[in-house]
């Protein structure tokens, strides 16, 4: 372990990506050195190597699916990361925003460039992909556009609608895309990156929100060994709430045997464990061979029931290889950071969560660096007379709720979904971090 007065949690940088706000979700800057490396990779080998406690990286997206970088380190087919597990998950809400340039010989209204694709229907495009927002300015001058391949796929519509003929360029992180751009002295090139980015660059806002689905969010993966023990400490402070735990194997079946991967799948089954998330990824042992993984409820620490142990010797029996990658619990307050600007007029959920008539959770967001009095909610929606209140300040250009995620919600049925609108005169917008 690098010595440090602090113990370091490394992040795909540079600076103000999704995983830099991922880091800042749960790490506190008190208490840990955050440490923005170049990939994925790195990421893996700095975890691997001992010269960071942990390792944050981005594992699937709700709009364009797994991220192959990260199961390709994974798979580990060269045996490089056999130290490095899955210690904990954490969900961005994600924001995209085109960077870039004004051009000020072009007018001001918004204007794409010769060749771009349209929303009407036709003939031959009769259900044309439809982007949720249009550029906020004119970009008929943007002739390329940097961002990372996940940012790109979650954009589709946007950049199909307005960005067709454009050279589209994949990089390492949206952050490392605005910091490109903003190296073009032409200024005909673009980004899609945070808001904070284009704050960091001194980019100017081409469009906001051009992701194609309002709830679009990342998941990520803590990493770490079985050396960073102070990521006991970690959990320990968040003082969290476990709603239950999952497990990430990975295996490999023969490939010419019939029903060789029905044979491991069933094992889940047979012990009634549920599988979330199944992906495939080239074994590159032979040409057409997989290593499958599969993501499932349950703790191997944690077993009382021993359903985990029996299932790990049912594949050890069945799969030609296997591999467990991690087991991690599932805290109540598995949240989300949606960006908000606030020089706009926009609209927040609220979540409300009750049972047996009996309100245990409300989550109101407040605008002022204090709380408001008590009456000021009184219109808007109030139960129990408990109001949340930020913990943690940071000015980085924008304002980020915390809120519970979505998907945690699916299984209850007493659950109350409140529209907000909000809005703010402040020239300059606050980030605050809320957490229940």
């Amino acid at each position: 372990m690098a010595s440090s007065a602090k113990p370091i949690v490394s992040y795909l940088g540079p600076t103000a990506s999704y995983s830099h706000q991922a880091v800042q979700q749960v790490f506190s800057e008190d208490k840990w050195a955050l440490q923005p490396v170049a990939s994925i990779d790195d990421v893996f080998e700095v975890t691997q190597d001992g010269l960071t406690t942990a390792g944050i990286v981005p594992f699937e997206n709700s709009t364009n699916g797994s991220v192959v970088f990260t199961l390709d380190n994974l798979a580990d087919r060269y045996g490089r990361y056999k130290d490095v597990t899955i210690d904990g998950e954490i969900f961005v809400g994600v924001h995209h925003c085109l960077v870039g340039r004004r051009d000020a010989s072009e007018p001001a209204e918004a204007d794409s460039p010769e060749g771009s694709g349209t929303c009407t229907p036709t003939a031959t495009d009769p259900s044309p992909l439809k982007p949720r927002t249009a550029p906020l300015t004119s970009i008929r001058h943007v002739k390329r556009v940097y961002s990372h391949p996940q940012a790109f796929g979650q954009c589709t519509a946007f950049l199909s609608s307005y960005l067709r003929d454009v050279e589209m360029l994949e990089v390492s992180s949206t952050s490392k895309a605005a910091e490109m751009a903003s190296e073009d002295e032409t200024g005909t090139s673009a980004a899609i990156a945070t808001h904070l980015a284009s704050d960091l660059y001194k980019m100017d806002l081409l469009g906001e929100n051009i992701e194609d689905r309002e709830d679009n969010t990342t998941r990520f993966l803590i990493i770490g060994t079985n050396r960073a023990h102070c990521l006991d400490q970690l959990w320990q402070e968040q003082s969290m709430t476990k709603t239950g735990s999952k497990s990430l194997v990975s295996f490999t079946v023969p490939h010419t045997a019939p029903g060789a991967l029905a044979d491991v799948l069933s094992c889940f089954r047979e012990f009634n464990l549920n599988m979330t998330s199944i992906n495939s990824r080239p074994s590159l042992l032979a040409p057409f061979q997989y290593t499958f993984f599969v993501e499932f409820l349950g703790h191997r620490h944690d077993d009382p029931d021993g359903k985990v142990k029996q299932v790990l010797d049912r594949i050890d029996q069945v799969a030609q290889s296997w591999r467990w990658l991690g087991s991690w619990d599932i805290p109540w307050e598995s949240f989300y950071s949606s960006a908000i600007p606030l020089h706009i007029i926009t609209l927040t959920t609220l979540f409300v969560l009750s049972f047996h008539f009996r309100t245990v959770l409300a989550i109101i967001p407040w605008l002022d660096e204090s709380p408001r009095p008590l009456t000021h909610a009184s219109n808007i929606f109030m139960l129990n007379h408990e109001m949340m209140t930020p913990n943690r300040w940071n000015a980085a250009g924008f304002w980020s709720l915390d809120t519970i995620h979505r998907s945690r919600f699916q299984a209850y049925p007493h659950v109350a979904l409140l529209n907000l609108i909000i809005t703010s005169d402040k020239a300059t917008d606050q980030k605050i971090f809320w957490k229940p």
